[in-house]
């Protein structure tokens, strides 16, 4: 065995001393491990808070689909599991809203689609399905309301003419501020008139309805001779168009044709009371037979 030196000796020691100063406290693999283990835990804890964003995304979705399959109440209730995980998102809202008032959840469907009016979802859309849904509970004043905002909301000619027949109507229904009820679906049909050779087909079946609210306000303001002008040219294009749907459509179901028919049903309805003030009593029952033979009832709730 050789013997060091003093000297080497002393070298030996003091590098001994450094390394054992300079080697790390804590192993190096213990470093890899914790590290991988914090990012695991950054990725779960990532993933823990955006799972409830993808599952209601999904569920979204779901809802959509179900939908257009027709199924209305499943697309409810994914709906509603959607919104639950994520009530401040308004687009689900927005979507629960408008299948609430399919379903005929009136007073469900105002409570979300005025929520997202109240976030800023302020469309045509939103505020007309508001509307008709007052409409459906009696509450005719807050219906005006709603339609007076679609009209502030539309932003083109189709849809701004869409809402001036809607407020105009609604004002009608209340039997208020006919003035300004004439003068809007005045308006209205100015429009119609000018775009009218755009799209004939679906212009032509604007102006049904928007002559026979102008001639239901006459009818209101007591000026029964224009009225009855109004509801022919109305009820000439609604027996048109019912035609014409059985012809192209052959293979139409009674349910696909029941929205066409309850259109002229309203007309009759309105046309009736207009000869029932003119005193044409064998005029009127005729329109209000003619109802009862599309499957209605001739009164108020058809309005």
């Amino acid at each position: 065995m050789n013997l060091l030196s003093r000297n080497e000796e002393e070298k030996w020691s003091v590098q001994q001393n450094d390394d054992y100063l300079n080697r790390p406290l804590v192993p190096r693999w213990i470093f890899a491990v914790f590290g991988g283990i914090c990012v695991v835990a950054i990725l779960g804890v990532a993933g823990v808070m955006s799972w409830p964003y993808w599952r209601a995304s999904q569920l979204a979705k779901g809802a959509e689909r179900a939908l257009r399959r027709g199924d209305l109440e499943e697309a409810l209730n994914r709906i509603d599991q959607a919104v639950t995980l994520q009530p401040k998102t308004m687009k689900y809202r927005f979507l629960r809203g408008r299948l609430r008032f399919s379903s005929q959840r009136y007073k469900e469907a105002i409570e979300d689609l005025e929520a997202c009016a109240d976030a800023g979802y302020r469309s045509v859309q939103c505020f007309r399905t508001i509307a008709v849904a007052y409409k459906q509970l009696g509450k005719l004043d807050e219906a005006v309301t709603y339609h007076a905002k679609e009209l502030e909301a539309a932003t083109d000619s189709l849809s701004r003419m869409s809402a001036l027949n809607n407020l105009s109507y609604a004002r009608a229904m209340a039997e208020k501020d006919l003035d300004a009820a004439l003068a809007e679906i005045e308006e209205a049909i100015k429009i119609a008139k000018s775009r009218n050779g755009k799209d004939r087909q679906l212009f032509t079946q604007m102006l049904v309805a928007y002559f026979d609210t102008r001639g239901y306000v006459y009818y209101l303001m007591g000026k029964y001779d224009k009225a009855l002008v109004d509801m022919h040219a109305a009820v000439r294009g609604a027996e048109k168009g019912l035609a014409t749907a059985k012809t192209i459509g052959g293979g139409r179901s009674p349910l696909a044709l029941k929205p066409i028919k309850k259109q002229l049903a309203v007309l009759l309805y309105h046309r009736g009371l207009v000869f029932q003030k003119q005193n044409k009593a064998a005029q009127a029952k005729t329109d209000f037979d003619r109802v009862v033979e599309l499957g209605f009832h001739p009164g108020k709730e058809l309005n």
